[in-house]
């Protein structure tokens, strides 16, 4: 009698293990459904994007593993698909999800799980149909630029991808950066272009994508041949700015302490000068590319004291789970750990100090960033490869909000700024470089700040982690 008591025991756990372990799966299905349905794609950008990178609308496991709501059941990679596999709405192949029915584009009514706003009006701020909105929220990529995914290893649109897939060509554009104004490096690249794109198409990229390197002292020599006066580059000057010395310029910057309060870092007060931190001289201008992995590291130092750039860091970056279960493709991108100290090493031997000092507040050294994100994502980057995170990138210059403090008015991206400076084309986009390609980007983001510096902008800390 107690055994079979102590059986009809034991297989009422199983079943209730069994019921429980249905009862997630369920739950994990549904909530995967809804990061791709219509309802989360009208608001959900990030989701958005990671659709629309892919021509067919695949999305790597990785960053749906990376959501709270789905870390929050505890559960595998494996278990995740196999919830997934009783889905009428999403499809599964080499570990990758879609949606069966596709993303609705162009202001197109969307047909997924649920339909979501069905009045068709726009919520938030803003104008316009929300779908409109978000069918123009990924980025758009010049054609004849490298393939940053690629370039890290993997790229999901294959031979559909709008960018190119070619080692060679990226690494070419790489050097030149690297090299700015070199004679031979300039060659090379035009070289690789015509290999890549032919003839009659490269020869459209010239001047445009040629690096420069980047000074503030209008009609000044500063000790190289390849410095280029930036009122060369679409700004004017008045005489006063023009004349103005360096020496002086050098007690214009200064880091203000952290705010008491998240709210605080949006609008940050001015603080009394005997509170103020040591003094900025150099600034490291740095833009990340990657949505959910870091797949590019470019940093660009600039010498406010000298009035110019003093050197250039660039690396691609191989994720550590975003191309899980994909095959690699062989280039020099390295792991996100083995950049940060290549990275540190460069600049303790350019600068003799390195991110450690960088993360006292006695340095006069700061990253400037593009928004608050990309000294976050560092952050998040070192967690997903288990590395203690450099105090250096818990504090920044957002120059977003340094162009909103200088002039008023919201800056919502690099381009609006570059608007500011008449640095874009007839069509809006940057009279420099390939846009989205972090190394280029860098390159703008300086120029906008050596016009902050030229005009006697106040620039202070104004970024936190929080």
């Amino acid at each position: 009698k107690s055994t079979s008591v102590c059986a009809l025991s034991m297989a009422g756990q199983e079943k209730k293990a069994s019921n429980g372990a249905s009862q997630t799966g369920q739950l994990v299905c549904a909530q995967v459904e809804y990061y791709f349905s219509d309802e989360n794609l009208h608001r959900d950008k990030f989701f958005y994007d990671l659709i629309a990178r892919d021509s067919a609308g695949w999305v790597s496991l990785a960053p749906i593993m990376q959501c709270n709501k789905i870390k929050a059941f505890k559960i595998s990679e494996d278990e995740v698909l196999e919830a997934v596999q009783a889905s009428e709405w999403l499809e599964i192949k080499n570990r990758h999800i879609r949606r069966r029915i596709p993303l609705p584009r162009n202001g197109q009514k969307g047909e997924g799980r649920e339909g979501a706003n069905p009045k068709g009006k726009a919520k938030g701020k803003g104008k316009g149909n929300s779908q409109d909105q978000m069918a123009r929220a990924a980025p758009v990529v010049d054609p004849s630029g490298p393939c940053g995914y690629f370039m890290a290893g993997c790229c999901n649109h294959g031979d559909s991808c709008l960018t190119q897939h070619s080692v060679p060509y990226a690494m070419a554009i790489r050097h030149e950066w690297l090299n700015p104004g070199d004679p031979s490096a300039r060659k090379d690249l035009q070289s690789s272009a015509a290999k890549i794109l032919g003839e009659g198409q490269a020869r459209e990229l010239f001047p445009r994508v040629l690096s420069h390197k980047i000074q503030i002292k209008a009609g000044k020599d500063l000790g190289t041949s390849n410095g280029t006066n930036i009122s060369d580059l679409g700004f004017e000057w008045t005489e006063s700015t023009a004349d103005a010395e360096a020496p002086e310029k050098a007690h214009r910057w200064s880091r203000r302490h952290r705010p008491e309060s998240k709210a605080d870092v949006e609008t940050v007060a001015p603080v009394h000068k005997a509170h103020q931190l040591p003094k900025i001289r150099y600034f490291l201008v740095f833009d990340l590319e990657g949505k959910y992995e870091i797949i590019e590291f470019p940093v660009l130092v600039f010498d406010a004291v000298a009035g110019c750039e003093i050197g250039r860091f660039q690396k691609f970056v191989r994720p550590k789970d975003l191309f899980k279960g994909c095959p690699l493709t062989d280039t020099p991108a390295e792991p996100f750990p083995a950049v940060l100290e290549e990275f540190n090493s460069w600049l303790k031997k350019m600068l003799g100090k390195g991110l450690r000092e960088m993360g006292t507040d006695s340095s006069d050294m700061v990253f400037v960033t593009c928004g608050d994100w990309d000294c976050k994502h560092v952050k998040t980057q070192c967690k997903i490869w288990d590395v203690p995170t450099p105090l250096a990138f818990s504090r920044w210059i957002n120059i977003k909000r340094s162009y909103h403090d200088h002039y008023g008015g919201e800056f919502r991206g690099m381009k609006s700024m570059l608007a500011r400076l008449r640095l874009l084309d007839k069509d809006g986009n940057p009279r420099h470089g390939f846009h989205h390609l972090g190394m280029h980007d860098v390159e703008n983001i300086t120029r906008c700040l050596a016009h902050l510096l030229e005009t006697d902008a106040e620039l202070g800390v104004n970024g936190w982690w929080t």
